[in-house]
C-alpha cells in the first residue's frame, strides 16, 4: 500500500478499493482444507486486509475491540493468527450508516 499524505484524510471511497486490491494480492481464505478448516492469516496479512497497521490490530486484540482470533501454542512463544470470516464479520459488525449509530461510551 502506497503512503497517504499527512494533510489528506481517507475517505471511504478512496480506502475501498485499496482494500479490495490488497485482498485480492492475499491467500484466499474462503477455500477450506480437506478438513473443512479455514486457512489463517498471520497479523500483518490481517492488518493489510483490513487497511490497517500491525501496531492498530495488536491494540485492538489487547483490548478486545478488534476482530476475533486464533491463539496457536501457549507462553511468549504462542502464534496469533485470523479466519478470513472473522476479520470480515468484525468489518460488519463496524458498519454504520450515520455517526448517531456508534456506540456509547467508548
Amino acid at each position: 500500500m502506497s503512503a497517504t499524505p499527512k494533510n489528506r484524510r481517507l475517505s471511504a471511497d478512496s480506502l475501498i478499493p485499496r482494500q479490495e486490491a490488497a485482498a485480492a494480492s492475499l491467500p484466499k481464505a474462503t477455500v477450506h482444507d480437506a478438513d473443512g478448516l479455514e486457512p489463517l492469516w498471520d497479523t500483518a496479512t490481517a492488518a493489510e486486509f483490513l487497511g490497517i497497521s500491525v501496531p492498530t490490530v495488536q491494540r485492538m486484540r489487547s483490548d478486545g475491540s478488534g476482530p476475533r482470533f486464533v491463539r496457536l501454542g501457549r507462553g511468549k512463544r504462542s502464534r496469533i493468527a485470523y479466519r478470513r470470516s472473522d476479520l470480515a464479520a468484525w468489518i460488519e459488525a463496524n458498519t454504520y450508516a450515520s455517526t448517531a449509530q456508534y456506540p456509547k461510551g467508548k
